[in-house]
């Protein structure tokens, strides 16, 4: 078992294609826990593995920006920013170059520049790749889209994902398997702000709470507390992480607590998942568009919210304000 702080922090974009491509695959990784695999090169690959397989979800974690500069008539259609300002997942500014204009009796041309901000997915599902010839790196016109990825426990992530506008990647409790290596052998939880006091104990210290047992002291010996509270909750918590390994193993004849006439196999980890607490620890990529973040920020870092979201949001609205300059 191991506990550890909720934390966040804002996942930048690259540049050119490949930035796309990389800010996919991360947020997708996240899902399986299989970042060990990310190579130099294996971004595309992974994109078009997502594409061929029609599972768009994680291109919406791929921004793209497009630039267009267009002479003609202000009312005139434009084929590329028409369809991107009736796509309610993209942003589009129109910029005119007022030191560009003609008249022409009753007629004003005008030089003006569309800022489109869209995702991978719009393009793809649309069938607009083309539109791609017009991609530009962010400009000061452009609104930007922001990914950002949390650390904390799953009840926290439920409240991250009522906000529907955004885009979200999460760790999987249905593939990811806590008793590999991978994961330590242990389950993983966050510390509720509530929890203050936990420290390195003594054996004897430990023994009084927990009574003589090597194993479950050996596992708790870094999370003693003297509050009475705080220790409840470590010790169900450490019963809890006991329960999903048994439920993973493979039962034997001579265990009779789990094995029925129906089952002498293990459960599957979305079977095991059903026992896991609310203090979990997950991971959630988390993007969008400034403007609603700052809607985010105005809900969560609040007085009337959770106070372990405010703990995560306070630092993080303080970041966006100086780094994108926003309320």
């Amino acid at each position: 078992m191991k506990l550890v702080n909720q934390s966040c922090k804002i996942i930048e974009q690259e540049s050119g294609s490949q930035g796309v491509y990389r800010a996919i695959e991360q947020a997708g990784r996240t899902c399986y826990k299989s970042e060990d695999k990310a190579t130099n090169t294996s971004a595309g690959e992974f994109v078009d593995r997502m594409i061929n397989s029609k599972h768009y979800a994680m291109l919406e974690f791929g921004t793209v920006y497009l630039k267009q500069s267009v002479e003609g008539l202000m009312n005139q259609i434009n084929p590329l920013t028409d369809r991107y300002k009736s796509n309610k997942y993209s942003k589009v500014i129109t910029v005119i170059d007022d030191d560009y204009k003609i008249n022409l009796g009753n007629t004003k041309f005008f030089y003006h520049t569309t800022y489109i901000t869209t995702n991978l997915r719009v393009l793809v599902e649309n069938d607009w790749l083309d539109d791609l010839q017009f991609m530009c790196e962010p400009t000061k016109y452009h609104e930007k889209r922001i990914c950002v990825k949390f650390t904390c426990d799953r009840g926290i992530s439920l409240e991250l994902v009522r906000h529907r506008v955004f885009s979200f990647a999460q760790e999987s409790t249905r593939y990811c398997n806590y008793s590999k290596d991978k994961f330590g052998n242990e389950l993983t939880y966050i510390i509720p702000s509530w929890v203050h006091n936990l420290k390195e104990a003594t054996l004897e210290e430990l023994s009084k709470v927990y009574g003589d047992n090597p194993e479950k002291l050996a596992k708790i010996n870094k999370y003693y507390s003297p509050d009475n509270y705080e220790n409840d909750w470590v010790i169900q918590i450490l019963d809890i992480e006991n329960l999903y390994f048994a439920l993973l193993k493979k039962w034997d004849d001579t265990d009779k607590r789990y094995k029925t006439e129906f089952r002498n196999n293990p459960l599957t980890p979305q079977e095991a998942r059903c026992i896991l607490p609310n203090c979990l620890k997950t991971e959630i990529n988390m993007c969008g568009f400034t403007s609603d973040w700052e809607h985010v920020f105005k809900l969560r870092d609040n007085s009337h919210a959770h106070p372990d979201i405010q703990a995560l949001m306070r630092p993080l609205h303080e970041e966006f304000k100086k780094k994108f300059k926003i309320k």
